[in-house]
């Protein structure tokens, strides 16, 4: 089957497509939020059309009290091929004549074997370090800074490291790449009896105990590292160490806006979504026209349902940048969220006249023409956007959502059928994805499989406890089940991680079974105020209304629900 997500060849490939304008760019872009690097100077253009960036460095000595300044150039340049000695010979040697303390060589591709003998012969009889940031070491530092990523490869799934549970030592030599890519050697050391680790787990363990040790080093540098050591945790699915270590760079750095971004991240991953605005809040006092937190407070706070400071600062973010993908794909969620996918709409085909190519805003009109419920124009793009990529797992995904969407109104069994082997799909290519698993979990709902659908939730739901998804199709099994009191609990626990009007019309249904009949008028009252035209919180009132014997508002409300049903704009057959 396909593979979860591109490889590092297949990324040295992608960062190559940029042109060399804006891979410089990155380049600037990746060291410019690095602590200690100040007054950079982009040099112009040298010989082999590559340019260099000039930049101070200020560290701190282990205790905090003597300041280190150094030289450090990067030269930035791509390559269709490994990067061989000759290619980067004359900028050694133009480095050391210039006294640079540290030269590191920034690529897409790779030093060659050859290069890396040539340049372990001579280091020692140089005046500058040399330092390798090129092919897996440029996107270890490149997917650490996952905004930055996103902002240049928007269109791309940045990929997480598959790490084989067997093979210890990978996890080893990632955290020894991310020493000596600020020209630190980093070493294991194992107490006296203790055994070397034999799975991911314990080197984990011994790792994390190694770098909280680190003594001798620059303080600076222990930040970044520890700022990349959050990357790896959390890679490693050990997110409450994650967090430890970029809170232990934020307490040697407290105002890097990188690390920030990285802790904001975390905390949503860990559903601590107070403790991730705050962290947003914080860049925003530091830099007011930051567009990475100001797009990432916006996700967060669509989260907790509110939905007019979220499209201000949404707004915002695009203000700054009218071009930015993911801000106008957080845009389109938001407002198609709370009914106004008509708006979202029009406002995504304004941009996609700019970026008709761009797969990532191809990707967010299906998802708007499925909620339209125009699910034949919704089929035709998403084929086109397959037939270009296959392996696109959104597409993929998105197929069997118009598939499972067509067989409310034509055919059940057929295109539920359908549904299933793009969710089965989509779960094959990344089982750890929840929003897959719980597709499936409602296709058995739909075939009233209740039995298969409590039983395969149950089993996921241990490893995605936070997951709103899983926990809001829990609930809906057991008000399936006649169980409403208990599926209450579950509706109003997938709400405090994710503010969603479905889950909202579900608690309301849970709270009519419970006879909590103005309870659950408030509720539909809520989800009116966001979308006034939503048929189902106009019916749920009425039925509240009937129950407390306000005859005439609850037919003012069925006549409401009848009005704004949702009728199909097409369907596939």
């Amino acid at each position: 089957m396909s593979k979860k997500f591109k490889s590092p060849e297949d990324w040295k490939k992608i960062i190559g497509r940029l042109d060399d304008k804006n891979f410089e760019h990155l380049c600037y872009q990746l060291i410019k939020p690095m602590e200690g690097f100040v007054n950079p100077d982009l040099r112009n253009g040298s010989y082999d059309g590559g340019r260099d960036i000039d930049i101070e460095y200020r560290g701190r000595d282990p205790a905090g009290v003597t300041e280190i300044t150094e030289k450090w150039r990067f030269e930035c340049k791509k390559y269709s091929k490994g990067v061989s000695f000759d290619d980067i010979s004359g900028k050694i040697k133009k480095a050391d004549l210039n006294k640079i303390d540290k030269l590191v060589i920034m690529s897409n591709m790779h030093l060659t074997p050859d290069c890396k003998d040539e340049i372990k012969k001579i280091q020692d009889n140089l005046y500058c370090k040399i330092i390798n940031w090129t092919g897996v070491r440029f996107q270890d530092i490149l997917f650490n800074k996952q905004n930055i990523c996103e902002w240049f490869f928007p269109d791309e799934k940045i990929p997480k490291k598959d790490l084989d549970a067997k093979r210890p030592q990978e996890l080893i030599n990632i955290m020894q790449r991310a020493g000596s890519n600020f020209g630190e050697k980093l070493e294991i050391k194992l107490k006296k009896g203790q055994k070397p680790p034999t799975n991911i787990e314990e080197a984990a363990d011994i790792i994390k105990e190694n770098l909280l040790n680190l003594k001798d080093i620059d303080l600076n540098i222990k930040s970044l590292i520890y700022q990349q050591m959050a990357g790896l945790f959390l890679n490693a699915n050990r997110k409450d160490d994650a967090l430890l270590f970029i809170n232990e760079s934020l307490k040697i750095t407290p105002n890097n806006i990188s690390a920030l971004l990285n802790k904001g991240g975390i905390l949503d991953e860990l559903c601590e979504l107070d403790d991730a605005s705050e962290c947003y809040d914080e860049i925003l006092e530091i830099d007011k026209h930051n567009k990475f937190a100001l797009n990432d407070k916006a996700y967060n706070l669509r989260k907790r349902g509110n939905i007019k400071e979220a499209l201000d600062l949404v707004n915002k973010a695009l203000d700054i940048d009218p071009d930015f993908t993911v801000a106008i794909c957080n845009k389109t969620s938001i407002l198609s969220d709370f009914g106004k996918t008509e708006e979202a709409l029009d406002f995504l085909e304004i941009k996609l006249k700019k970026h008709q190519n761009s797969k990532a805003l191809l990707d967010s009109k299906v998802v708007l023409l499925i909620d339209l419920l125009d699910l034949k124009e919704a089929m035709r793009l998403n084929e086109q956007i397959l037939e270009i990529d296959p392996e696109n797992i959104d597409a993929i995904h998105a197929k069997g959502l118009i598939y499972a969407n067509n067989s409310d109104y034509q055919k059940k069994e057929k295109y539920l059928k359908l549904a299933i082997e793009q969710f089965e799909k989509s779960i094959i290519m990344d089982e750890n994805n929840p929003v897959f698993w719980s597709n499936k979990i409602h296709y058995f709902i739909e075939k009233d499989s209740l039995v298969d659908a409590e039983n395969l939730v149950d089993s996921i739901i241990e490893r995605f406890p936070k997951d709103s998804d899983l926990l809001e199709e829990k609930g809906l099994i057991l008000l399936k089940k006649g169980n409403p009191k208990e599926a209450l609990k579950f509706f109003n626990k997938s709400l405090d991680y994710n503010f969603s009007i479905l889950t909202l019309i579900y608690k309301a249904n849970a709270q009519l079974d419970l006879r909590k009949n103005k309870e659950a008028k408030e509720t539909a009252e809520w989800i009116l105020n966001h979308d006034p035209k939503d048929s189902y919180a106009w019916l749920i009132k009425g039925d509240a209304l009937k129950r407390l014997h306000q005859i005439a508002l609850a037919r003012r409300c069925f006549k409401k629900a009848e009005e704004y049903e949702k009728v199909p704009r097409s369907l596939l057959e």
